[in-house]
């Protein structure tokens, strides 16, 4: 439920790490990224070994071959926080890199570029040509921008997270919990990734604010359950406006098992209490036995609407600015992202405030039957993103 790549035109996040240095020395990250966007064959010996054994040649070539065409020469790199920006004549490009000792590139992200001067319109535009079903919105300080099918309850992932962790905040503000309270992983509780935390065993002893930390960051699915059961399924459900919300654990084990989850659909509120509790007891499946499609009746449904309403509920909490997603965390005072996958399902879902207060939500849920064209629906997010910092840039006219 969480999406990783490495070395792709609309990663989210991306990383290679080497320990042996190669054959090429760049002396400046702008030099490497210089050379890798503007040569027209991409040297092998440019790149640590380690980097090409994740990211072949090949594939490294053809990315940066379809880059290259798609925004154009480049015309300067300017730095931009921990990472830089390329720009062209038409394009704007996020970029991050890491050499090693050597000055060889040990990792290399290269996030949607982004066209210039799109506004908000333009940029919806590109989401209204993505097949299958799309809702958008774009709110500023709770006023509607632009929205399609926004009160739709369609598939959203990992997003639903953001109702665990509201109940969460509501315990710590009435005092029944705190950030630094310890509590031990049970074994109902251990999930499958996206995540860490699976790897420890049963009975190790975790605070509250690392679970959520870690829900949020990297989409912690177990770090989700032990948080689901610490504050309450009833209450999560709730939040989301739906009946009923399963455990990651639960849909997993809902997912490889047809007979066990035609019971759930077909089970009412008492019944599917029973159901939950029969899954307590059971073992995981093995990650080869779940369907990576998504699979209709058992999973998060929640329309953008709620989940703009729930950002701005946890009012830009710290944990949700660990991973801002395809925004660009220096263009903003704060940033809170969120967003869930899996296949047939894309939600983003972003809180940005600037630096005169003014707070946005842009959220986009995409559902399809088929496997997603991810890197289309990144770039068009990513351009959504840009046109609301370029409107939020622009002092607003009085009519």
């Amino acid at each position: 439920m969480m999406i990783v790549r490495i070395l792709g035109l609309a990663a989210a996040i991306g990383f290679a790490i080497a320990a042996m240095p190669a054959l090429a020395q760049f002396s400046s990250d702008e030099e490497a990224i210089g050379k890798v966007l503007g040569s027209e064959t991409v040297e092998e010996a440019w790149f640590t070994p380690q980097f090409i054994d994740q990211v072949p040649i090949a594939q490294i070539r053809e990315i940066t071959e379809a880059t290259r065409k798609a925004i154009g020469p480049v015309t300067g790199i300017e730095k931009s926080g921990d990472g830089f920006v390329v720009h062209t004549a038409t394009h704007d490009m996020p970029v991050m890199i890491t050499r090693d000792a050597d000055g060889a590139i040990a990792g290399m992200l290269l996030q949607p570029a982004v066209p210039h001067g799109v506004g908000v319109a333009e940029a919806t535009e590109a989401l209204d040509t993505l097949p299958g079903r799309v809702a958008y919105l774009v709110t500023r300080d709770g006023e509607t921008l632009a929205a399609r099918d926004a009160d739709a309850e369609l598939a959203v992932g990992s997003a639903f997270k953001l109702a665990v962790l509201a109940a969460l905040r509501e315990k710590i503000a009435d005092g029944t919990a705190s950030w630094d309270q310890v509590i031990e992983l049970e074994a109902r509780q251990i999930s499958l990734p996206s995540g860490t935390l699976q790897l420890l065993p049963p009975g190790s002893p975790v605070t509250i604010h690392t679970l959520a930390a870690l829900m949020i960051a990297i989409s912690d699915n177990t770090a989700t359950d032990a948080l689901i059961d610490f504050v309450g399924r009833a209450r999560v459900a709730e939040l989301l406006g739906t009946p009923d919300v399963n455990k990651t654990r639960e849909l997993f084990m809902l997912k490889a098992d047809p007979q066990m989850r035609q019971r759930y659909l077909d089970a009412g509120p008492a019944e599917r209490d029973s159901i939950h509790k029969e899954l307590d007891a059971r073992p995981l499946p093995a990650a080869n036995a779940i369907p990576g499609q998504h699979v209709a009746g058992i999973e998060y449904y929640v329309p953008l609407t709620r989940l703009c309403a729930l950002m701005e509920t946890l009012d830009g909490e710290p944990v949700l600015g660990l991973n801002p997603g395809l925004a660009n965390k220096n263009d903003w005072a704060s940033v809170a992202y969120k967003g869930g996958s899996e296949g047939g399902v894309l939600n983003l879902t972003t809180r940005l405030a600037d630096a005169s207060g003014t707070v946005w939500c842009a959220a986009m849920t995409w559902n399809d039957g088929k496997a997603l064209d991810e890197t289309t629906g990144y770039t068009a997010y990513s351009s959504l993103l840009t046109a609301i910092h370029n409107q939020a840039e622009t002092p607003a006219v009085d009519e």
